[in-house]
């Protein structure tokens, strides 16, 4: 019974993420709609962040090292987030490929959340090793992974948009992080292998049935 009231606490919890993300994307298709008919523009501020080295070439190291030891990255980073779209840049390639990338996000993060209550359900209901929660976690699994390449071509689409439509200042450099897409490399291993457990238990079950 006590674990049976954890995994209902969890469903609780994902209920929750569930309805408050879409009452939230709600709201703010709201407040845009709004923002559209009074000011012409969309706010997109809790969007995608960009990172950028910074050429820092004002600060003079002459009088400090006299006094002073210290270390100098090769170049800091500067985060930037977009916070504003005009209406008239909406059709621009840009843009498309901004929102087409928060749109997805959203997406991917919704699906995911329908499957892990829809699995949460099931083992509260005790229908634990079955195909479906089999083909359920694999599917969480391969989404994970899939967000690398995913990742990957974002940041290289992003890549050309700041090389070659520059729209900042030029001592400023795209730097994307490539090696954060690996943070997604365990999850989603840790998913498929939950997926060939549960395969195992549902074979196992299985042929118990067939014995009875």
């Amino acid at each position: 019974m006590e674990k049976l009231r954890s995994l209902k606490i969890y469903k609780i919890l994902l209920d929750i993420g569930w309805y408050g993300l879409i009452i939230v994307m709600f709201m703010y298709f709201i407040v845009n709609i709004l923002s559209l008919i009074a000011y012409n523009e969309i706010r997109v501020d809790k969007f995608t962040p960009f990172d950028f080295s910074v050429e820092v070439k004002s600060f003079d190291f002459a009088k400090m090292k006299n006094y002073y030891s210290f270390k100098v990255d090769d170049a800091p980073i500067l985060t930037l987030k977009l916070e504003k779209i005009e209406l008239s840049k909406l059709s621009s390639p840009f843009v498309l490929w901004y929102l087409f990338v928060a749109v997805l996000g959203f997406c991917i993060t919704l699906f995911q959340l329908k499957l892990f209550r829809e699995f949460i359900s099931d083992v509260i209901d005790k229908k634990i090793f079955t195909l479906i929660n089999v083909k359920r976690l694999r599917l969480i699994g391969f989404m994970q992974l899939l967000m690398i390449p995913i990742g990957i071509v974002i940041y290289l689409v992003f890549t050309y948009f700041f090389v070659n439509h520059p729209i900042l200042d030029k001592s400023l450099s795209y730097a994307p992080n490539y090696w954060e897409l690996l943070d997604e490399l365990a999850p989603g291993l840790e998913y498929l292998i939950f997926a060939g457990v549960f395969n195992f238990g549902y074979q196992l079950k299985q042929e118990q049935d067939l014995t009875i």
